[in-house]
């Protein structure tokens, strides 16, 4: 028995040494374990969709798999794919008008026509920019400073006189530059001037900015003034009609490239606003130039990467997208697509976006958490929708706000006014000013789904998001009732 006691000894003693000898130690094995934590670091930056590949191995990994798959295919199977995604479901979206209601025209059937006939929806940025220019410009085009009043053709000074004053014009000439530098800078104020004043708040209205004037997170004080400058900058990021113009472009391959955006976005977990602003970066830049197929993901994971490095604290880094983009591009090319996007635009990135509005409405409306979900689901799957890109981005948050509220209370609240004064006052618009885009956002609901919103209807299936996705839709005749005069005439929307 002694025997047996000493050798159970020694093999424990033995394994005790061999499990110290395994461990991380300094001078030892440590260095490679290390290494193989850096290693799995980097790994664990990668989206786990080793679960979700598809069968086919020649089939791409996410989050760029659907739009690389899609160029894979010939010219028949694309339009094939086209045609399923233009195909929408009606059937919950139209509007049965009863009795009198259906001798009148009304703004909602005009909005319904505009949907099947796409070139009659008044959009601004149709109607105003021309489709034959190849770079679109600025709606309004800037005016001088000051006029200078007509006036007849000057003489001609003699050449005496020139000889006389040349000594005069010289050594006055560094004081007229001075001069006329002061006189533009003195001038150049004005515009900036011409915003409309904040009107007061209504004795029916909450004073939001008023009740958290002590909490400087909130800026108080300048909240309102920020929001109708932002408002006021809408004019200068008009998106038109750029299709015609991209020969290599379709209003579904825009879809799948605003899905891969939203995949990585969530893959690197960034600012919602980021988002955002990377999908409108990617308009303004097809608004101005022509992409190449093979440039067509380069240019959305360029816009992300600016979008973040302007709106994140820690945005990723160009060895992540290396990581993400799977061998579809070089670190050369991103740089370089950086450098030619923040080109086309400009280097303007102080673009309003209608995420921002949304969370500032909510916010003064005092809107339930819930609703807010819902109405930011609305907001993003729009982002999909390329019949939405020539509304302003006010509007826009004002109408998925109006949809969530109207979606929450459901039918059994159909009678409710749900456009209250105080969202009234903050968002500065009736609900005829946007009632023509809720039904082009309702559609999007109703659509099929499909590869290009999977994505988000999934990332918004979720329970950090509350399900949102499984609250019941409504009728384009629900979402007004009791809330619209529908006999009143059609007012066009910006």
């Amino acid at each position: 028995m002694e025997a047996i006691k000493k050798g159970t000894a020694q093999a424990e003693a033995a394994g005790n040494e061999t499990a110290v000898n395994n461990s991380v130690l300094p001078g030892r094995d440590g260095d490679d374990n290390i290494e193989s934590n850096k290693e799995n670091m980097q790994i664990s930056r990668k989206r786990k969709v080793d679960n979700s590949l598809m069968k086919n191995d020649k089939k791409k990994r996410k989050p760029l798999s659907n739009i690389m798959n899609f160029m894979e295919l010939d010219q028949h199977e694309q339009q094939q794919v086209q045609a399923a995604w233009d195909a929408k479901d009606n059937d919950n979206v139209t509007v049965a008008v009863v009795g009198a209601a259906s001798a009148a025209p009304s703004m909602l059937d005009k909005v319904e026509k505009a949907l099947t006939r796409p070139e009659t929806l008044k959009s601004p940025v149709a109607a105003e920019q021309p489709m034959a220019v190849p770079i679109s410009m600025p709606d309004a085009v800037p005016q001088p400073l000051f006029k200078v009043p007509a006036s007849s053709p000057p003489k001609l000074p003699a050449a005496a006189d020139v000889v006389n004053k040349t000594e005069e014009d010289n050594a006055s000439g560094e004081s007229m530059v001075l001069s006329d530098n002061l006189q533009q800078k003195t001038e150049q104020p004005t515009a900036v001037q011409q915003l409309p004043p904040v009107p007061p708040v209504p004795s029916d209205v909450e004073d939001f900015d008023l009740k958290n004037w002590d909490d400087p997170l909130q800026v108080s004080h300048y909240a309102q003034d920020i929001f109708n400058y932002l408002k006021h900058r809408e004019s200068e990021f008009r998106i038109g009609d750029y299709m015609p113009k991209q020969a290599h472009l379709t209003v579904y391959r825009r879809a799948l490239l605003v899905d891969a955006m939203v995949d990585i976005h969530e893959l690197f977990k960034l600012n919602h606003e980021t988002l955002y602003l990377a999908v409108k970066i990617v308009d303004l830049y097809l608004c101005r130039k022509e992409i190449k197929e093979e440039n067509l993901v380069l240019l959305g994971d360029a816009a992300i990467l600016i979008a973040s490095k302007y709106g994140d604290l820690d945005p990723p880094s160009v060895k992540d997208f290396m990581i993400v983009c799977d061998g579809a591009y070089t670190k050369n090319d991103l740089l370089k697509m950086e450098l030619e996007t923040l080109s086309t635009i400009n280097f303007n990135l102080g673009i309003p976006v209608s995420f921002r509005f949304l969370s500032r409405f909510a916010r003064c409306a005092k809107v339930p958490l819930p609703i807010v979900k819902l109405a930011r689901y609305i907001l993003e799957l729009s982002l999909t929708e390329y019949v939405t890109i020539g509304f302003s981005d006010s509007k826009m948050a004002s109408a998925a706000l109006y949809m969530a509220l109207r979606m929450h209370d459901g039918i059994a609240k159909l009678n409710q006014k749900i456009w209250s004064p105080t969202l009234i006052y903050y968002t500065t618009y009736q609900l005829v000013d946007f009632a023509g885009i809720i039904p082009l956002l309702n559609a999007g609901l109703h659509r099929k789904t499909l590869a290009p919103t999977l994505t988000i209807r999934n990332k918004y299936s979720r329970k950090k998001f509350l399900r949102v996705t499984k609250v019941p839709l409504l009728s384009n005749r629900d979402m007004f009732h009791a809330n619209l005069d529908l006999n009143v005439g059609n007012k066009s929307t910006e």
